[in-house]
């Protein structure tokens, strides 16, 4: 909604996003793109999946106007987006800031306002909250249309009957989430480190994707490689090629043939140690 929005009543012309972006994201701003209503840029990764502030700048410097979509924390690899910074450049160059806070919200602490965000989304099962219930957040100084039309409700933003079982169970668990945040981080920040310290004591040369330490997001652990070696076996959650990695390994310079199994860990309150690692 926000995206498209943002072209067709914002009169967007230019979007700046990353290749390691949420698929709704990429696959919006690339149909936009083919449709040829807008100019798409995509800023570099290094090795850890963070951006380059400067090239935001400069790739900034035009007179198009433009938005800015970018997460605030990686989904699969838990990179965090220095927000503020990121909202004071947008700022500066007259820019719209969409920030996918989907995988922060509930878990970190977020200033919209102070951040210069124009839009934030965001999805309750994130923090525990019933599944296909989320919000929008618009900071009232830019206005689109809806993308459906009919009854007008959430104030004439997304018409069809309201979910209120799942508005409010979105509402308690965001209130929960809230109140117990702090608590939370340093308790899930102990897994992380449990985790990630056993796994190493078991596989040779393990690598992590991302910021693994206490700059990435405490809820996301990343493996490397994982299943290079046939007798390796670690029952850690889904494994599958993440666009994220291979945009890392670009900026690796490695070939796109060398595209191997990698595993995520999310880690939330309900997850007790100690972890099951295990060799077979």
């Amino acid at each position: 909604m926000v995206i498209e929005g943002s072209v067709n009543d914002l009169g967007i012309k230019h979007i700046i996003t990353s290749p390691i972006e949420h698929h709704a994201v990429l696959h919006t701003v690339e149909k936009l793109a083919h449709q040829g209503k807008c100019k798409v840029s995509f800023l570099k990764v290094d090795t850890s999946g963070s951006i380059d502030l400067s090239e935001l700048e400069n790739t900034l410097v035009t007179n198009e106007h433009t938005l800015v979509c970018l997460m605030y924390a990686n989904n699969e690899i838990g990179t965090i987006l220095p927000l503020k910074e990121v909202g004071e450049i947008c700022e500066r160059n007259n820019a719209l800031f969409l920030c996918d806070t989907v995988q922060t919200m509930g878990k970190l602490s977020i200033d919209a306002v102070n951040s210069k965000m124009h839009f934030a989304v965001c999805s309750a099962h994130k923090f525990h909250g019933p599944k296909g219930i989320g919000f929008l957040y618009l900071n009232g100084n830019v206005k689109i249309n809806p993308l459906l039309q009919g009854g007008g409700q959430e104030r004439n933003m997304r018409s069809g009957t309201e979910n209120i079982y799942g508005i409010v169970g979105l509402a308690k668990a965001f209130e929960l989430a809230h109140k117990n945040m702090l608590v939370d981080v340093e308790y899930i920040k102990g897994l992380k480190k449990y985790f990630a310290e056993r796994l190493k004591e078991e596989i040779k040369d393990i690598q992590f994707n991302g910021e693994c330490d206490i700059k990435g997001l405490h809820t996301v652990l990343n493996v490397a490689d994982l299943f290079q070696e046939p007798q390796c076996c670690v029952p850690i959650g889904h494994m599958k090629v993440l666009h994220q990695t291979d945009a890392m390994k670009r900026r690796l310079r490695q070939k796109k043939t060398e595209k191997k199994r990698r595993a995520r860990q999310p880690l939330c309150h309900p997850s007790t140690a100690p972890c099951e690692v295990s060799m077979c």
